[in-house]
C-alpha cells in the first residue's frame, strides 16, 4: 500500500483516537497504546486480510447505527417521552425536512446537502485508495456493489 500525502495524516488520527481512549482506562501510556493498536491491527489484517476488515467495517457500521439509534431513544425518553423533542423542534421552526430553496449562502436546503454530499461520497467512495483497494479484491463487480 503506498501511502499518499492524505493517507498518512489520517492514519495517524485513526490510530490516536483509540489510543487514547485505551491509554485513558488502562495504565498505558498513549505511546504505549498507538504501538498495542497498531500492532494488533496490523497482526488482525495481516491474519485475516481484506476480508477481515470488509467485516469489521460491517460489525462497526452496526454498532454505530445502534449507539445512534440507542441515543436518540434514550434522549428523547430522558426529555419526557418519544414525541415531546418532536413537538419542541416543530414548535421553533428546527424541523424543516425539506427546503428546496436554492442559496449559495444556506446550508440546510436540499441542494446544499445534496451537492455537498455528492461531492463529499465521490472522494470518499470512487477515488479513496482503501475504498478502491476494498473493491479490487472482491471477486465480482456485483459483490463490490453489495459492499
Amino acid at each position: 500500500m503506498i501511502l499518499s500525502t492524505v493517507q498518512l495524516p489520517y492514519l495517524g488520527v485513526v490510530l490516536y483516537g483509540p489510543s487514547l481512549a485505551l491509554a485513558s482506562v488502562t495504565p498505558l501510556s498513549v505511546t504505549g497504546s498507538i504501538i498495542v493498536v497498531g500492532a494488533i491491527c496490523t497482526f488482525y489484517t495481516s491474519i485475516g486480510g481484506i476480508k477481515a476488515v470488509i467485516w469489521t467495517d460491517v460489525m462497526q457500521t452496526i454498532l454505530m447505527f445502534s449507539g445512534l439509534l440507542m441515543v436518540a431513544i434514550v434522549g428523547s425518553i430522558e426529555m419526557g417521552g418519544l414525541i415531546k423533542p418532536w413537538k419542541i423542534a416543530y414548535d421553533n421552526n428546527r424541523l424543516v425536512l425539506f427546503n428546496s430553496e436554492f442559496s449559495l449562502y444556506r446550508g440546510d436546503t436540499f441542494w446544499a446537502v445534496f451537492l455537498g454530499t455528492l461531492t463529499g461520497w465521490t472522494g470518499t467512495y470512487c477515488v479513496k485508495q482503501t475504498q478502491v483497494q476494498r473493491y479490487c479484491c472482491m471477486s465480482s463487480p456485483q459483490k463490490a456493489k453489495k459492499l
